[in-house]
């Protein structure tokens, strides 16, 4: 209300307003400020995809969440091609050699679309810390859990075939890994990956999850 502002002549016989309605001195609402901090995190986002961009050396992603990305293809595409034969998983593993190992992959690109999938980030931009005799170099970086052998029955026989109903716990029953890499010493005896001491592993569920192996546990 303009009636409600005292004016005052000052020696300029100008005036001034000397007293606003109090309203036009309250702070901002706490609401307000949640918009404000909802508008920069946006722009944060926009500028800065990932928020660990700094902490993974300028990659767009670390490496173990990239082959946790690529073994969730991975194992989709198992499922989808056991939906197409009977409830059987292809019948060629990596620690039966190169020959079944490539097999495997014949069998599940056409699931995949994208074999680039099968690689490691890191291996795949060359950032390799040390060869690896598992998988195959160029080509795969992930490989059969060994622990599979006491899963499928007969395995000593020849038979490779793994029906589903034969996995009692699918969401405990481990499928891929990541290559090893070596070994680390420093809170006793592990395997280390592309990552370090963390393995992306795959489960007969379709989830993925990084986990330690132990020198002394099955593979």
């Amino acid at each position: 209300n303009i009636h409600s502002l005292n004016y005052e002549w000052d020696s300029y016989n100008e005036f001034r307003v000397s007293d606003f309605p109090k309203e036009y001195g309250r702070p901002m609402k706490p609401v307000i400020w949640l918009w404000v901090g909802a508008f920069a995190l946006c722009g944060f986002c926009l500028v800065f995809p990932n928020p660990f961009f700094f902490l993974t050396n300028g990659h767009p992603r670390s490496p173990i969440s990239g082959c946790i990305s690529n073994q969730k293809q991975i194992i989709l595409s198992q499922l989808i091609y056991m939906s197409d034969y009977n409830d059987t998983f292809p019948p060629y593993f990596s620690f039966d050699g190169t020959d079944k190992h490539r097999q495997w992959i014949a069998a599940t690109l056409p699931y995949l679309k994208n074999k680039d999938m099968l690689l490691c980030p890191f291996e795949r931009e060359g950032k390799s810390s040390s060869p690896s005799t598992e998988g195959i170099p160029g080509e795969i970086d992930y490989v059969h859990c060994l622990s599979l052998t006491g899963v499928i029955p007969r395995f000593s026989t020849g038979n490779r075939i793994l029906d589903t109903w034969l996995v009692k716990n699918p969401a405990t029953t481990p499928y891929l890994r990541d290559v090893i890499r070596g070994y680390e010493n420093k809170d006793g005896a592990r395997f280390t990956s592309s990552h370090g001491g963390t393995f992306a592993v795959s489960y007969f569920d379709g989830h993925v999850k990084s986990v330690k192996l132990d020198i002394n546990k099955d593979l």
